[in-house]
C-alpha cells in the first residue's frame, strides 16, 4: 500500500500509518477461512450476490477502485529453501 500510494499518488507515508488508517476503515491483514479444497459454491454465490455489490457502490461513492490480487502462495515468514 505505501509503494503503490508513493508511486501513483505521490502520499509517502510509512507502512504503519496506513495499517493505522485502513484498519478503522475496516481492512485488516486476514487468514483465508478455508483452504481451497474446501470450498463452498452457496457461500462464493452469497457473497457475489450480496457482499460484493455492496462493495462496488461503496467503492464507487468513495471515487476509488476495487483491484484484484492473488497472493500465490508467497508468505512474509518464508524460510530458505523450503517450498
Amino acid at each position: 500500500m505505501a509503494d503503490w500510494a508513493a508511486r501513483e499518488l505521490g502520499v509517502k507515508r510509512s507502512r504503519w500509518v496506513w495499517g493505522r488508517w485502513l484498519k478503522p476503515q475496516g481492512f485488516t491483514p486476514q487468514k483465508p477461512a478455508r483452504r481451497t479444497y474446501e470450498h463452498d459454491p452457496i457461500a462464493v454465490d452469497r457473497w457475489l450476490r450480496d457482499d460484493y455489490p455492496r462493495i462496488e457502490v461503496a467503492t464507487k461513492a468513495e471515487k476509488a477502485e476495487i483491484h484484484w490480487l492473488d497472493e500465490a502462495g508467497l508468505r512474509s515468514d518464508c524460510q530458505a529453501g523450503r517450498g
